[in-house]
């Protein structure tokens, strides 16, 4: 099979996936969920992602029941989740934060999920919080996963998630190396770190594909030696979870000084107006590059923070380095098919809009 990669943050590459990649990942899916012949999911994401097919894989395999939903749609889901009494399902964290602050989701009952699943995109803290006080702390999973992987690599399974309690602290987390998956942090040379120091995350399993279609310079530079490069940035605490600080491609270096992206958005979603974030760097004459966030509001809070007063509230609680710049505000941030959060969409706008206004100065 070639599946293509979402193109989040560049453009899709089409990963060659075998069968044995695709039975491994499978079989880690089902023992990790504990999947059982009478599980139910609802599906919405769509099945040309790995977010698709990996539980349509996992509950065949199984014999479980799949309820293909035509596009995601916040009541259709909560309706289908009640009447067919549904145990599982997979959203992105954009489909998480519309069903629990949705009118209706109240009238419906959901008391048959045993497992919800958010991944594919990073999730703030806070709406994590909300999310987990508003169902239940034990009924969520999370995992890092990519398509190179056939889907996933390390998991933090519900009995881990906890609002209080020597746990909470691991809330945040992708978790552990999955079943049948090796996971090391490494440096630029490809050395293993220690705990608490920052690298990029590789793995090798039976899962991770040979490579890209027709890309033979993108797959020598992401398959080394039968371990995949994810481009992803983490460290690993004490007790082994990993947490991850960025996408090495969404790091910003300004006046010298790396920022996380990631970082600047978890503060932005701490202002109670905030409803989604997204932060990456801007061209910069002084800098190099600035920080530059684009936000959406909550309902009710068009007038109620402004770009100035969100820059104080993020200087408050970041270096000043790393607070932003300029922020935009819009009604919707861009997203893609799987519902990601669209950077590459936004990056190509700033450009575009930036260009113009510089070729009109030059005139």
């Amino acid at each position: 099979m070639i599946m293509y990669t979402s193109g989040a943050t560049g453009l899709p590459k089409g990963v060659v996936t075998t069968f044995r990649n695709i039975m491994a990942n499978t079989g880690t899916m089902v023992l990790e969920l504990r999947l059982v012949h009478e599980d139910i999911t609802v599906l919405a994401m769509p099945l040309f992602h790995n977010g698709g097919l990996w539980p349509t894989m996992a509950h065949v395999h199984r014999g479980g029941t799949i309820i293909l939903m035509p596009k995601f749609d916040v009541e259709g889901m909560l309706k289908k989740i009640a009447e067919e009494r549904v145990t599982f399902v997979n959203l992105v964290p954009t489909m998480l934060l519309r069903i629990v602050t949705h009118p209706s989701f109240s009238k419906y009952s959901i008391d048959s999920l045993r497992l919800i699943m958010y991944a594919g995109a990073p999730i703030p803290l806070q709406q994590l919080k909300k999310a987990m006080e508003a169902i239940g702390a034990h009924r969520f999973y999370t995992s890092l996963g990519c398509t190179e992987a056939s889907g996933n690599l390390l998991s933090f399974p519900a009995a881990d998630h906890a609002l209080e309690g020597p746990l909470a602290s691991k809330l945040g987390s992708v978790g552990k190396d999955a079943m049948g998956v090796e996971i090391r942090i490494v440096d630029e040379g490809g050395d293993e770190v220690p705990p608490g120091v920052a690298g990029e995350i590789v793995g090798r399993g039976d899962n991770i594909a040979p490579g890209y279609w027709k890309l033979p310079e993108e797959t020598a530079e992401v398959f080394r030696d039968g371990w995949l490069h994810t481009g992803d940035v983490g460290y690993r605490d004490d007790d082994g979870y990993v947490f991850i600080v960025d996408r090495k491609k969404d790091m910003i270096i300004t006046g010298g000084e790396n920022v996380a992206s990631r970082e600047v958005e978890e503060v932005l979603h701490l202002h109670p107006a905030v409803r989604e974030a997204a932060v990456f760097g801007v061209p910069d004459e002084e800098w190099g590059e600035a920080v530059k966030a684009v936000v959406t509001l909550n309902t009710g809070s068009a007038s109620a923070v402004s770009e100035a007063e969100l820059i104080e509230f993020c200087k408050a609680r970041l270096a000043g380095y790393k607070k932003p710049r300029s922020i935009d505000f819009m009604d919707d941030l861009p997203k893609n098919a799987a519902g990601k959060i669209d950077k590459a969409a936004l990056k190509r706008s700033y450009r575009e809009k930036h260009g113009k206004e510089r070729a009109g100065a030059a005139r």
